[in-house]
C-alpha cells in the first residue's frame, strides 16, 4: 500500500512539478533563438564613404568621421552635409563618394556643387542625393550630379533656389531628377549648354515649379517624363541654332506624361515647344 502511494505520489510530482520546468527551458531557448534571427536578418545601415573636397583642398579625407569648417558641418552617421554660406570657393563643394547622403543648403554658394561616385566623373556607383533647401537660397554655378538620382526639395513651404551658371548646364542629373515642394529657377547665362539635363531614368515632378531656360535647349531629358499633381514646368530655349538645339524641351529617348493640374509651359526659339521621341500623354493639367 505504501509503495503504490508514493508511486502515485512521485508520477504527480513529475508531472506537476518538473515537466513545467522543461516546457519552461524549452520555450526560454526558443525565445533565444528567434531573438538572434531577428538580428541577424537587419542588416546594418550602409555608411557613406569618400571625400569631401572644397575649392582645390580636401577638408573631409574620409566620410566616415565628422568633418567642419567656416560656413559648413558634416554629419558622418547621418550622411547629411549642411552649409550655411559658401563664398569664393575656388571652384567647387565635390564629393567623391559610395552611399546615398543629404545635402542641406542653409545659406548660398559660390561655385559648382559636384557629386560623382568614388573614382571621378564616371566612377563607381555613388548613390542618391536629396538636395534639401531652406528659405530663399542661391548657387551662382552648377549643380552637378554624375552618379545616383537627385532629388531637390524645400525643407518647407516657401523655399526658392535660383541656380545660375555662366557656362554648362546649370543642373545636371545623370541618373534621374525629382523635383518637389520648392520653387527652383535654373538659368545658363552664356555660352551654349541646356539648363536641366537628364541624361537617363528620367524626370519626376508632381509639386512646385521649375523655370529652365537654357542657350540650348531648356530641358533636355533621357527617359521618361512624368509631371503630374500641382508641378508647373516652363522651359525656355534661347539658342538659334537650329534642329534640336532650339527646342524647349527634348525628350530624346522615352514618352511625356502630363497629369492632374499640373501646368507644362514650352517656348523654343524658332517655335519648337517640346519635341518628344515616344509620343505625349495628357491625362489633366495645362500644356
Amino acid at each position: 500500500m505504501t509503495n503504490k502511494i508514493k508511486h502515485r505520489i512521485s508520477s504527480k510530482m513529475l508531472n506537476g512539478l518538473v515537466a513545467p520546468k522543461f516546457k519552461k527551458l524549452r520555450s526560454m531557448a526558443v525565445c533565444l533563438v528567434l531573438t538572434v534571427l531577428s538580428l541577424t536578418a537587419i542588416p546594418a545601415a550602409a555608411q557613406t564613404t569618400g571625400t569631401l573636397t572644397i575649392g582645390t583642398t580636401v577638408v573631409v579625407p574620409d566620410l566616415t568621421q565628422d568633418g567642419s569648417g567656416t560656413g559648413w558641418t558634416w554629419n558622418a552617421a547621418t550622411s547629411t552635409f549642411t552649409v550655411a554660406t559658401l563664398a569664393n570657393i575656388n571652384g567647387q563643394i565635390a564629393f567623391e563618394r559610395e552611399g546615398d547622403m543629404t545635402f542641406i543648403l542653409n545659406g548660398n554658394v559660390t561655385g559648382n556643387v559636384v557629386f560623382v561616385g568614388v573614382g571621378g566623373t564616371n566612377g563607381g556607383a555613388g548613390g542618391n542625393v536629396n538636395f534639401t533647401v531652406s528659405g530663399l537660397r542661391s548657387i551662382d554655378g552648377g549643380i552637378v550630379c554624375t552618379r545616383g538620382r537627385l532629388t531637390i526639395s524645400g525643407a518647407g513651404g516657401g523655399s526658392r533656389l535660383s541656380v545660375t551658371r555662366t557656362s554648362g548646364e546649370a543642373i545636371y542629373a545623370q541618373n534621374g531628377l525629382t523635383i518637389g515642394n520648392i520653387v527652383v529657377s535654373a538659368t545658363v547665362a552664356e555660352g551654349n549648354a541646356t539648363a536641366v539635363r537628364v541624361p537617363s531614368e528620367g524626370f519626376t515632378m508632381a509639386s512646385g515649379s521649375l523655370n529652365a531656360s537654357g542657350r540650348l535647349q531648356g530641358i533636355s531629358i533621357g527617359g521618361d517624363a512624368n509631371i503630374s499633381g500641382t508641378a508647373a514646368v516652363t522651359a525656355v530655349s534661347r539658342s538659334n541654332g537650329g534642329t534640336s538645339d532650339d527646342v524647349a524641351m527634348f525628350l530624346s529617348s522615352g514618352s511625356l506624361t502630363i497629369g492632374g493640374s499640373a501646368t507644362v509651359t514650352a517656348n523654343g526659339y524658332s517655335g519648337t515647344g517640346i519635341w518628344c521621341s515616344r509620343g505625349i500623354t495628357i491625362n489633366g493639367g495645362n500644356v
